[in-house]
């Protein structure tokens, strides 16, 4: 039988293991192993303990939208209500276990002998970070960072935040290494920002931080964003335009901005369209966000939750769910950076939906 972290009171264990035993019964792969939302807390120590491999190929078994917010965040593959149905069981395992194993992208551990290599310190991390650490993730932004440092031949040193450390590699050098990788692949459009460490006392990890905190650095003249198109499905027509900042009203639909940004969501503003006032669009993560947000256009989901946007996995449960409320409460569910595996899932969720990204018509 599969591991359950922990292993829950009978009232909730006997039920679950007799859906796996059924699940597996029918060829289902198997996971590592469970971890159960029983209301104790235990569950979310136990799996963030194990390693990030694990984790890919772990499923939670959720009984309130908390839990799967947990569950992206630490980057659990699969993911199931309880009580769960054979069917919802099934795709949980299936999600899980094709759910891409990601590296630890941030190794500090590679700071010390990148830092007494010789020539010019630099770090290297993305113009407006919060913004973008809230639309892509983490995660997306390290991932882009080892990428970069592959294409400047350096070992990819990266700390929490995400930023880059790097020595002797000249700006022209960072910048072009830079466009080959932003032309690739979405990343942040605002490009990278370059500071020089001084090598003090205090170490390149505190210099790094202390720097990084400072606020922006060398990075070429900043050149605004193009705006990205947001379209409404079903039917498919624009209807408006989002910008990490502002930018020129486009004549056709509005144009979304970041009013205020958080560690986990933003709070967007709506400029032009058929009003000549200013709406809101509020990010929530949980149904109970959902429900209390007040005075709002619509109701988006934070561009960092929607990775992995398919059946069975934390980020395709929480949106259905999110689809769901919001339908019923007759407002747009903003769902950002779609591809087309994306895609193809949300058409099948209900009410009116805003959806952008790479899957989108530009």
């Amino acid at each position: 039988m599969v591991e359950l972290l922990p292993s829950p009171a009978e009232a909730i264990r006997k039920p679950l293991e007799s859906v796996v035993g059924n699940v597996l019964a029918r060829e289902a792969p198997a996971p590592p192993w469970i971890a159960v939302d029983d209301g104790s807390g235990a569950w979310l120590g136990l799996a963030a303990a194990r390693p990030a491999a694990e984790r890919a190929h772990g499923v939670v078994a959720a009984a309130g939208d908390e839990a799967l917010v947990a569950a992206l965040q630490i980057g659990i593959g699969g993911a199931v209500r309880l009580p769960p149905s054979t069917l919802s069981l099934e795709e949980a395992l299936s999600a899980a276990a094709a759910s891409p194993v990601a590296g630890e992208a941030c190794r500090p551990d590679l700071v010390a002998p990148v830092a007494t290599a010789g020539g010019k310190l630099k770090v290297l991390s993305f113009r407006n970070h919060a913004f973008w650490r809230n639309q892509l993730g983490e995660a997306a932004l390290a991932s882009t960072l080892v990428e970069l440092a592959a294409l400047l031949e350096v070992p990819p040193a990266i700390l929490p935040w995400p930023a880059l450390l790097v020595a002797g590699r000249e700006q022209r050098k960072i910048a072009a290494a830079w466009k080959r990788r932003a032309a690739a692949g979405p990343s942040p459009t605002q490009g990278l920002v370059t500071k020089t460490l001084s090598r003090g006392a205090e170490g390149p990890i505190a210099a790094a931080y202390r720097i990084l905190l400072e606020g922006e650095g060398v990075g070429g003249p900043s050149r605004p964003a193009p705006p990205e198109s947001v379209h409404e499905l079903p039917g498919g027509h624009l209807v408006g335009w989002w910008a990490p900042e502002p930018a020129k009203v486009r004549a056709e639909g509005w144009l979304a901005t970041p009013a205020s940004v958080t560690a986990s969501r933003c709070r967007w503003e709506l400029h032009g369209g058929d009003s000549t006032s200013t709406a809101v669009v509020e990010e929530v993560l949980t149904t109970a966000e959902l429900q209390k947000a007040g005075r709002t256009a619509a109701i988006r989901v934070p561009g960092w939750a929607t990775r992995d946007l398919r059946p069975g996995t934390p980020a395709g449960l929480l949106t259905a769910r999110l689809a769901e409320s919001a339908a019923r409460s007759g407002l747009p569910l903003w769902i950002p950076n779609l591809d087309a595996g994306a895609l193809h899932f949300v058409l099948r969720l209900p009410g009116t939906l805003w959806v952008d990204g790479p899957a989108v018509p530009r």
